[in-house]
């Protein structure tokens, strides 16, 4: 008759020789039961099934260091937002585009066995968010200036990198013609390290500047596309009429269409209001286990463009890893003026025991 045993004691001790194929060897360490299989794996039964994670938040470079009872990882690097483009200083009767909004950054993510974490520490890198195209100001006739590219994020051992999210691209400066918003793109190999397991999302592309009212940037989540793009700034005719800022895109919760703040409005107030954060990011890129479970990384809304104007109004800048607005356009011995930075990227390592 088979008997069950309801009690063990047993003494601590490290890590036991390997046992023969076929067989394993349960022992006790510190505080916590383990067992080492015939491969030489050892497993803490103390911990087996529960899950953890780290964050990374604040542009700069950190150290991930792998714990000795991990099973697998999954890292989610995201880029930084792109930064807004400032609007054209122009004549009278010209036509004066405002600047085009910033792109959201990348999402990529990747799980990463325990076999494969052979180092044991790792580096993270979170990118900075794109600055917005300074003001125009002064006699002449000046075309905006560019938002700058949001930085990368990424996860690397040593100099090799393992996964990459990448930072949108920045509006382009209003002209007496155009201005196009920033841009961002599906990931591909070799430039964006495993681009695809399990997924990744590109960032919404910025509205474009216009010299009439500025154009929204699309809905995030929407397709493969999902942090949040900048609206465009608005601009002002050849019959000297002054045009909105467009919208910074709003988001999707699960079905939930979220928006935050608006354009700027042609009168008062003329800055475009700056995109807000309002979900956990753990709602789109974790199957965690827990109830309720928050990481405290929220993201959310574009930054809104400004309108064109004498003065012109400011874009707002972008919430987490997304685009910022473009700035209005305006009218030579006034100002053109600044458009909103991107927002930081962020990295989060979900650890599974």
């Amino acid at each position: 008759m088979a008997k069950i045993l309801t009690t063990a004691s047993l003494v601590t001790q490290s890590a036991p020789a390997t046992p023969s194929a076929g067989f394993g060897t349960l022992y006790a360490s510190g505080s916590s039961l383990f067992f080492k299989n015939s491969s030489g794996t050892n497993y803490n039964l103390s911990v087996v099934g529960s899950s953890s994670f780290t964050i990374y938040t604040s542009s700069g470079t950190y150290t991930y260091n792998t714990g000795s009872s991990i099973q697998y990882i999954k890292v989610v690097c995201v880029g930084a937002g792109g930064g807004g483009a400032s609007g054209r200083l122009g004549a009278v009767n010209s036509a004066r585009f405002g600047g085009g909004g910033g792109a959201g950054g990348n999402i990529n993510v990747a799980y990463f066995s325990s076999a494969s974490l052979t180092t044991g520490s790792y580096t993270v890198t979170v990118g900075a968010g794109g600055a917005g195209g300074g003001q125009r100001t002064g006699a002449a006739q000046l075309n905006g200036l560019a938002g700058s590219t949001g930085a990368s994020s990424s996860f690397a051992s040593g100099s090799t990198i393992l996964l990459r999210g990448i930072g949108g691209t920045g509006g382009t400066g209003g002209t007496n013609a155009a201005a196009g918003g920033g841009t961002n793109t599906t990931p591909t190999s070799p430039t964006v390290p495993n681009p695809y397991p399990p997924f990744y999302y590109s960032g919404v592309n910025g509205g474009a500047g216009s010299n009439s009212n500025g154009n929204n940037a699309a809905g995030a989540f929407s397709g493969t596309r999902f942090l949040a793009g900048g609206g465009g700034g608005g601009g002002i005719t050849t019959t000297n009429i002054s045009g909105s800022g467009g919208s910074g895109s709003a988001v999707y919760q699960y079905t939930t269409l979220i928006q935050s703040g608006s354009p700027g409005l042609p009168q008062t107030p003329r800055n475009g209001d700056n995109g807000a954060n309002v979900f956990d990011m753990v709602n789109f890129v974790s199957y965690y286990t827990g109830s309720n479970l928050t990481t405290g990384v929220l993201v959310g809304t574009g930054g809104h463009g400004g309108a064109g104007g004498n003065p012109s109004g400011t874009g707002g800048s972008g919430s987490r890893a997304a685009g910022g607005g473009g700035g209005g356009s305006s009218t030579v011995n006034f100002t053109a003026s600044v458009a909103g930075p991107g927002g930081d990227g962020f990295v989060i390592i979900f650890e599974y025991y």
